[in-house]
């Protein structure tokens, strides 16, 4: 059996701190502080760097190796505005943030709300996702499917701030807790599938012109509480953010075509800012030919 990890308070104390006092700074000066945590993490974190380089790399291959590179760069200096975005979403009062955001389309999410149907939010892991989460609640409540984090202390604090949203968030594996939310409590539900959850969760479909492991549970989700699915994207401007509602996409029987049809809009999202999305994480670590390497 493999030994727990143990974290200690002091630490994480210290750190909650400090990103406690900077969530109640001004927008600009956050996004400047951002910009230099991530200019330092880049420099610092080397292995994540390796990662996010192979993953630019292969997606944009149109792009010279000057121009990946700075693009590598942006999505660090974005990486690190989200840190500080996530904080103000967990810790700070967001209705002084409220005015910075709009929703283009938003008469798609309302009229699938008005049908009385389930409703699933499928999304993807953008850099101002927990913020925008914040706003999007003030609009209506919903629930929200996480990973339980390593850090116990870390997990209680995410899940009481994003309980905020409408309701506790649920595990990524309770199926029957998500029917019951769309089904029962008529609340709408958020995924972000867009993670390697490994072969056995997965199919392969096409993302940047890569066979990606996309996991097919939220298209059988869809289909078991009929519900109508909203993507919806976030990306940070100049002066805010903006998210967008798009026409809800339909699932049928075919895994690949599921994953491929959520990918294919992914990837239309993510070219709109293609910096903020997180290119940190193995996005590509399982492959269709067990042996190969993506990130040697």
């Amino acid at each position: 059996m493999a030994k727990q990890k143990t974290y200690h308070p002091l630490p994480f104390y210290f750190y909650i701190s400090i990103l406690w006092l900077v969530s109640r700074l001004p927008f600009r000066a956050q996004m400047q502080l951002g910009t230099m945590i991530g200019w330092l993490s880049y420099y610092l974190i080397k292995k994540r760097r390796q990662t996010t380089y192979r993953n630019i790399e292969a997606c944009f291959p149109e792009l010279d190796r000057a121009a990946q590179r700075q693009l590598v760069k942006k999505s660090y200096y974005s990486m690190g505005k989200s840190l500080l975005e996530t904080a103000t979403g967990l810790m700070s009062p967001v209705e002084r943030w409220l005015p910075r955001f709009t929703i283009a389309h938003r008469e798609i999410l309302d009229d699938a709300i008005a049908t009385g149907r389930p409703v699933i939010i499928l999304s993807g892991h953008f850099g101002s996702l927990d913020l925008f989460g914040c706003f999007l609640q003030s609009l209506t409540p919903f629930a929200v499917i996480q990973r339980a984090h390593d850090n116990p202390r870390l997990d209680k604090l995410i899940s009481q701030s994003r309980a905020r949203f409408g309701r506790q968030p649920i595990d990524r594996k309770a199926m029957r807790e998500m029917i019951k939310v769309l089904r029962k409590e008529q609340m709408p539900l958020w995924i972000g599938p867009d993670q390697d959850l490994g072969r056995q969760a997965s199919v392969f479909a096409p993302f940047f012109g890569v066979e990606t492991a996309t996991v097919t549970s939220f298209a059988k989700l869809a289909q078991l509480s009929k519900a109508i699915v909203v993507p919806m994207s976030c990306h940070r401007t100049a002066n805010g953010y903006i998210g967008r509602a798009c026409s809800p996409i339909e699932f049928g029987d075919d895994e690949r075509h599921n994953a491929a049809l959520y990918n294919q809009w992914l990837e239309q999202e993510i070219r709109r800012a293609p910096e903020q999305y997180l290119w940190q994480h193995r996005r590509f670590k399982t492959r269709p030919d067990p042996t190969e390497n993506f990130y040697r």
